[in-house]
């Protein structure tokens, strides 16, 4: 994960705190670009990003999108 990706993720997390949002799921889109500089197309298969204050954010992709997903975040 980049530090950029992170940051952003991290002020997004702080934000929820703040406003006493337990956390946020994020689908495919202008959001998730923003955030992880990575998105997906939207088919039959769930894809989000599930952040949650206080745990270490996760990425659900498909099977086939694995690759390309770690490969932009990393170990999310």
């Amino acid at each position: 994960m980049s530090a950029t990706q992170k940051r952003r993720l991290e002020k997004l997390l702080d934000l929820c705190k703040t406003t006493g949002v337990d956390g946020v799921m994020i689908l495919p889109g202008p959001n998730m670009t923003y955030l992880l500089d990575f998105t997906l197309e939207v088919f039959e298969r769930p894809s989000f990003l599930l952040a949650v204050a206080g745990q270490t954010p996760l990425l659900v992709v498909p099977e086939l999108d694995r690759e390309r997903a770690e490969e932009a975040v990393g170990g999310l």
